[in-house]
């Protein structure tokens, strides 16, 4: 896990005042080895610490749109790294959409994706 690469930006928001997670997926490229793409996210505990609520999509591009593969739902405080096995998915160009809130229910207040990534069959 964790290589850095300048392009592209597979991590999503870098720390602000207004951005309430960051994070970002561990490649910009998964060979046919891969067998995982996974997804840590941290908190900004700039104004305190919270509980996050999350629902984090594997979405695949799929004649110009973005369909949703995976999802996975859950909470954190501080981090957490979520796995999403690639073992069912073909290749193509895919990203991460994470949508968020500090409320267990409700609407989802914060989206946050990342810029598209190679999955290799």
């Amino acid at each position: 896990m964790g290589q850095n690469f300048q392009m592209p930006n597979t991590n999503f928001d870098k720390y602000s005042y207004t951005s309430n997670i960051t994070g970002g997926v561990d490649a910009w490229k998964y060979t046919k080895s891969a067998t995982s793409v996974d997804l840590t996210m941290k908190a900004n505990t700039y104004y305190g610490v919270k509980t996050y609520y999350y629902q984090a999509r594997l979405e695949k591009k799929e004649g110009g749109k973005w369909v949703w593969k995976q999802i996975q739902n859950g909470y954190f405080k501080y981090s957490v790294t979520k796995v999403f096995p690639l073992k069912q998915m073909t290749a193509g160009s895919y990203r991460m959409r994470v949508l968020s809130r500090t409320k267990s229910s409700g609407d989802w207040v914060y989206e946050h994706v990342t810029d598209p990534f190679v999955v290799e069959r």
